[in-house]
This record gives C-alpha cells, sequence and structure tokens, in this order.
C-alpha cells in the first residue's frame, strides 16, 4: 500500500462544511423536471469531456456532445472513448448509488475494463490493501474521493489509463455515500483549464507522502463546482439561448415515453421492448427508439444483451 499521510486541516474542515451546507441547497433545490434534465445531460457531458482531456483526447467538447446524442455508425477510436466512459460513469449509477457493497480489486477491474481493457501490473496486495484502506473508518466522502484518486494515482496499478481509473473510483466512493449531488457534479472542471495545476498538485503530494495540500485543492473545486451548479438550480441556464441541433430534442419526451417511465415507477418492475410494444401498441422499432432515447438520457438502464435485454428506472 502506498503510505499517504494528511492531516484535516482548518481549510479542508471549512471547505468540508461548506460542501455540506451547498449539498443541502442542492438535494432542497424545486425545479421543473425538464431543467432538471437539461442540467444532467450538460453534466454528464461536462464530465466525460473534462476526463477524456485531461486523459489526451483531442475532441471538443461539442463534438463529444453529438456523439453521446448520436452514435455514428462507423466510430473512431477518439469516439469510442467518449460511449465507453459514458458506460463507465452510467455503470457507477446503476450500481454504486448509496450502495453497501465493499469496493474490490475487481471492482476497480471492472470500472477501468468498461473504459479500456487492460491488465494489472502492480502487487494485487499492495491494490487491496489500499481499498481496505479507505474503507475502514472512513472519512468524509469527498476526503475518501481524493484519496482513492491519489491512491491510484501513486500504485499505477493498469497497463494504460491509469489516470481514467482513479477519477471513476473518485466518483464511485462519492456516489456510494450518496454524494451524487442530484447527478449533477463535475469535480474535474477546474482540472481540465488548468491541467498543468492539477496535475503539478497531485504529483506534488505523492512525492511529499502527504495529500493535505491535495485534499484542500480537491476539496475546493467541489465547493467551486457545487457554487456553480446552485447558481444554475436557481436560474434558467437555457434562457434567451439555442439549444445544439444535435441536443434539441433530446429534452422532450413524448407521451409513449412518459407512460414507460411511469410504468416503471412502480417497485421491483423491469420493462422489455415486446412490453413497450404491447403498452403503447407500436412496432418494434419505435420502441427501441422510444427505450434507446431514455438510456441516452440516463432516465432508465438497460440490462442484458440481445433478446434478453430489459430496462430498468434510474
Amino acid at each position: 500500500m502506498i503510505n499517504l499521510s494528511y492531516n484535516i486541516s482548518l481549510n479542508l474542515k471549512e471547505s468540508l462544511k461548506e460542501i455540506e451546507s451547498l449539498r443541502l441547497l442542492i438535494l432542497l433545490s424545486n425545479i421543473p423536471p425538464k431543467v432538471e434534465l437539461k442540467i444532467r445531460w450538460e453534466a454528464m457531458v461536462t464530465r466525460v469531456f473534462c476526463s477524456l482531456k485531461l486523459a489526451g483526447n483531442s475532441l471538443a467538447k461539442s463534438q463529444m456532445e453529438t456523439i453521446l446524442a448520436n452514435p455514428p455508425k462507423k466510430i473512431e477510436p477518439e469516439q469510442k472513448e467518449v460511449l465507453r466512459y459514458k458506460n463507465s460513469l452510467e455503470f457507477i449509477s446503476q450500481n454504486w448509488l448509496v450502495s453497501p457493497q465493499i469496493v474490490t480489486i475487481k471492482t476497480l477491474v471492472t470500472l477501468h475494463d468498461l473504459y479500456r481493457p487492460g491488465k494489472l501490473r502492480s502487487s494485487e496486495t499492495a491494490l487491496k490493501d489500499s481499498l481496505n484502506y479507505l474503507q475502514v473508518n472512513p472519512e468524509h466522502p469527498v476526503v475518501q474521493s481524493a484519496i482513492g484518486l491519489a491512491q491510484v494515482t501513486a500504485l499505477s496499478p493498469f497497463t494504460n489509463s491509469n489516470g481514467i481509473a482513479a477519477r471513476l473510483l473518485a466518483y464511485l466512493l462519492l456516489y456510494k455515500y450518496g454524494y451524487d449531488f442530484r447527478r449533477m457534479l463535475v469535480f474535474e472542471k477546474d482540472w481540465q483549464k488548468e491541467p498543468e495545476v492539477f496535475r503539478e498538485n497531485l504529483q506534488r503530494a505523492i512525492k511529499n507522502d502527504n495529500l493535505t495540500l491535495f485534499l484542500e485543492y480537491f476539496s475546493q473545486s467541489v465547493v467551486n463546482q457545487l457554487k456553480e451548479l446552485l447558481h444554475l438550480l436557481r436560474t434558467d441556464p437555457w434562457q434567451g439561448k439555442k439549444p445544439t441541433t444535435s441536443t434539441s430534442e433530446l429534452w422532450n419526451l413524448n407521451d409513449r415515453q412518459k407512460a414507460i417511465l411511469s410504468y416503471l415507477e412502480q417497485p421491483g418492475v423491469n420493462i422489455t421492448n415486446r412490453k413497450v410494444q404491447k403498452l403503447s401498441k407500436v412496432s418494434q422499432i419505435t420502441a427501441s427508439r422510444d427505450l434507446t432515447k431514455l438510456v441516452k438520457l440516463g432516465l432508465v438502464f438497460s440490462h442484458g444483451k440481445g433478446r434478453s435485454v430489459y430496462y430498468t428506472k434510474v
């Protein structure tokens, strides 16, 4: 295990206190469902863009949004990264939101491989010890998330994409303890603007075996984004702006799609393409389009493959 010490400094305590205050305000914000849907979509696109830019992807944010809204039939490697990273985030939302599960090596490998398959190159014992350390007498979820990111970065356990794996683990730990902030947080946003500052803070912490300053930096990044998010929730962020052509129709749900969501409100219920056909009296193609749109928006999850696929509500 990488031995990274830290202190809960006064600055960190103040940031965590502010995060708790902002979290409460965000959770209690009363906004129209359509506005929340738009903000969630924008957060998801921004999350994908920021993390992939830090990993060296050259696509513009507008290009990534188009790929996410309308995946091309012929797909290039950088485009595939966009869709695979989104799949990794959906795996976290689907399986780890307020979850009592223990994070294991298998969990981290699954997260990593959803984005880009690779092999473990470091000691499994060291990685296991680091993950166990995170979950024994855990700190505040934001602190835990930052520690997890730093530990995976320091260990670099995979043959590729260790930065991606570290950031995905950070999100997983936040979601695990219910700190998803209505699935709207993008903690990498400040980092993408100043990537060298982010890398310098992280590498200095690892080199000095002391995470205190990095924890302060991480928590302040969260504070900054939560303040921005709260402002969005209190205003109409799209007022006077024309949505992009690739997403202009995404947030407009038709009656069939609303009916699917209503059906899935029942506890323990799932739905299939065939069931949608019967409920709405539509063709297999139309049912597939409705379900695909709901999946794109993160309103339902798909399970299985081929004829056995079924859908559940988020």
